[in-house]
């Protein structure tokens, strides 16, 4: 008989028992239905993997791989694997939407550090025509393409919102709303990409605070 046991309010397990499952070695992988054992869980929470550098690539077929490519040229998310079951990155818990997680991962965790980097080491770029391939159930990839410009219009910052079988509009309208309204950020430029089921809001800025337009001398 199954039996429903809380766990400090935090997640919800459900199973039967059964003999100990062997693959099973920490908390992030409880995402997964682990034979012999029917295992399902409902979390309230982050999802963090990528930030707490826990995720493990997987074989691209029945769980995630993602690579991040980072050149003065381009960054480049791609994530192979399921649509769902798995929760790697996401501010709030599901595992529905696998393969969209992957935009947080590049934007917000890779490709914006990597523009504070390129700028101070004299790198000057701005974002091109960003494009996104999508095949259901197999891949996600996001390609953002660097262009070579001059320091007074290099950007420093990139986020995005965006929804995997919804836009994530209103969403979107707040955060770019919010950014927009400070002083202290340049807005340099907005792209929206869409490919298949999965909707992408981008901008793009320069934090003027931390990266005053310096002054040409004479």
């Amino acid at each position: 008989m199954n039996k429903l046991l809380p766990i400090l309010s935090i997640s919800i397990i459900i199973f039967c028992f059964c003999n100990n499952p062997k693959n099973l070695k920490d908390d992030s992988e409880l995402d997964s239905i682990i034979s012999p054992i029917r295992l399902i869980e409902v979390k309230e929470g982050r999802c963090d993997q990528w930030k707490n550098k826990t995720f493990v690539s997987g074989d691209g077929i029945n769980s995630p791989k993602i690579i991040i490519t980072k050149t003065p040229y381009k960054i480049e998310g791609l994530y192979e694997g399921p649509d769902k079951g798995w929760c790697i990155q996401r501010a709030k818990y599901s595992s529905n939407d696998s393969p969209h997680q992957l935009a947080g991962i590049t934007v917000f965790y890779e490709a914006a550090p990597y523009l504070k980097y390129l700028y101070k080491k004299g790198t000057y770029v701005t974002i091109g025509k960003i494009t996104m391939k999508r095949l259901i159930d197999k891949m996600f990839k996001i390609t953002i393409p660097l262009n070579s410009t001059t320091e007074n219009k290099a950007i420093t910052n990139i986020n995005e919102r965006g929804g995997m079988g919804h836009t994530a509009k209103n969403i979107y309208k707040i955060f770019a709303d919010g950014i927009k309204n400070k002083s202290s950020m340049q807005l340099i430029g907005e792209q929206t990409v869409n490919s298949e089921d999965i909707t992408e809001h981008f901008i793009y800025w320069r934090d003027i605070s931390d990266f005053p337009i310096q002054k040409k001398t004479k």
